[in-house]
């Protein structure tokens, strides 16, 4: 793929992601990045998933993690903590689980038992370590003559503003181009072949990325149409900043509210804020002076692209979609749009005419993007209905593959097969969300470990995880000691 030229349009992270990703995995030299004249990032930090760290250390060896999170201010992330959701004022943890699956030799191999008997004695399902550095505020590294040895696995907590600036310094330095203008004309026969810019240069390229956020410049210019999500409820947020405390928070916080809820994100200096809601529920104006002047307001629409390749466009990003950032899925779906597309789609003879490839990543894409929609939506299966947001949350859609998982839940615990490739589930997070949402059955769980006669086997295969997890941790320093010393 030497020889084709890349043109990506945008500027936010999902461009400079993808102008990395199509450098490194699709082993291409010629990438210019097109971004506006002016580029006004919102302003606030990100969460992310698990695939941002080998994004940054495994599938583009352009970067130093440590000199990364020095400069950036970014911070370690150990999963989501939800509170309130209930309307009682309680937490409920939904950490990255490393531990996966857990019954490898018992049948059933995809009955998760020991999660299972967590359910049937009221014990939370998140066992894994690191739902235990999330109580304890560690940092998966342990000192050793002098070096912090890196001993588990985490995610970032972003400053987005902070990040933008450092891609561009590593893509000016490993020849990625990039050109600052708008543009103001698509040339097009059956595939997009040049873009006129408003500076008036003329590029041409072989594949185009649009990366250009709801605007979709170049996905409209090639009559894609949006599926709208009016399964989800939110389509507004306020977007401010708070005071860092001293314990710099290993978690991202999503903390329900009378009108959605808020997401605070702790960077190293600052934690950084969104109050989501629903407009036509509430006063903006009220809103945005409880928040004060230097918070912003932020637009949003629940939805995906119906395709998200077409020809010699791929978009990805805000352009393929976006649902509310409740469980870190914005760069996670960035980041699997691209790899899939590079490591199964992108091949030497690539010559953008396979109507049969198209239609397969679309479809696969599609199926992805509909699994987001249905694993935010689960969140909003509570009782809770203290106020109108949560009394219309009631009368929600749910999409009829979510509203068949919910009906088997009833009757059994989730379980591995239920996880379809492709799709965003995990197993174990589901366990942690359902659990924590009051919404598996403890009479069911234990019904269903009796049956199987695994009891014994899950006390003991339980105690052997804390007891593994006590001594793995053990030596590990604080999330605010690794900052420091980074």
């Amino acid at each position: 793929m030497i020889g084709k030229k890349i043109i990506i349009v945008g500027g936010g992270t999902a461009a400079w992601i993808s102008a990395f990703m199509f450098k490194s995995l699709g082993n291409c030299l010629d990438i210019t990045v097109i971004e506006p004249e002016i580029n006004q990032p919102i302003g606030v930090g990100e969460s992310t998933t698990p695939h941002f760290w080998f994004f940054l250390n495994r599938w583009c060896p352009y970067f130093d993690e440590k000199d990364f999170i020095k400069k950036t201010g970014s911070t370690l992330k150990f999963g989501v903590v939800h509170e309130d959701w209930l309307g009682d004022g309680k937490q409920f943890l939904n950490p990255i689980d490393s531990l996966g699956r857990i019954n490898k030799e018992n049948f059933p191999t995809d009955f998760d038992y020991v999660r299972s008997y967590c359910v049937a004695n009221n014990l939370d399902p998140a066992v894994g370590y690191e739902s235990l550095m999330i109580r304890e505020g560690l940092a998966p590294f342990e000192r050793l003559n002098g070096d912090l040895i890196q001993k588990g696995n985490y995610a970032y907590h972003l400053n987005i503003d902070n990040t933008l600036i450092y891609f561009k310094i590593v893509a000016q330095k490993i020849g990625i181009k990039s050109i600052k203008s708008g543009v103001s004309q698509i040339n097009r026969s059956e595939r997009i072949d040049s873009l006129v810019l408003e500076n008036g240069e003329t590029v041409n390229g072989d594949f185009f990325v649009d990366c250009t956020g709801s605007k979709r410049i170049l996905m409209n210019s090639l009559n894609t149409s949006v599926v709208l999500y009016k399964e989800l409820p939110l389509d507004s947020a306020i977007i401010f900043k708070k005071p860092q405390e001293d314990q710099i928070r290993n978690y991202t916080l999503a903390k329900a509210t009378p009108d959605g809820w808020q997401w605070e994100i702790p960077v190293k200096d600052e934690i950084h804020c969104g109050y989501l809601y629903a407009s036509d529920l509430v006063n903006e104006d009220e809103l945005q002076e409880r928040f004060g002047s230097d918070s912003k307001m932020l637009k949003f629409q629940s939805g995906r692209s119906k395709k998200f390749l077409v020809k010699n466009v791929l978009s990805v990003g805000l352009s393929s979609g976006f649902v509310e950032p409740l469980e870190a899925t914005s760069l996670h779906a960035s980041l699997v749009q691209l790899n899939v597309f590079l490591s199964e789609y992108f091949r030497p003879d690539f010559n953008y005419n396979n109507s049969v490839l198209e239609e397969r990543y679309n479809s696969r894409m599609g199926n992805f993007w509909d699994s987001i929609r249905d694993w935010i939506r689960m969140h909003y299966f509570t009782s809770r209905n203290d106020s109108l947001f949560w009394k219309e949350v009631q009368r929600l859609d749910i999409s009829s593959n979510l509203e068949e998982k919910m009906e088997i839940f009833k009757l059994r615990m989730p379980r591995e097969s239920d996880c379809v490739p492709g799709e965003i589930y995990q197993n174990s997070l589901t366990f942690h969300v359902l659990n924590g949402m009051n919404l598996l059955d403890p009479k069911v769980a234990e019904k269903e470990l009796d049956f199987y006669g695994l009891k014994d086997t899950a006390v003991f295969k339980l105690l052997e995880i804390r007891k593994d997890c006590q001594n793995f941790t053990k030596n590990f320093v604080s999330h605010k000691y690794y900052l420091e010393n980074i």
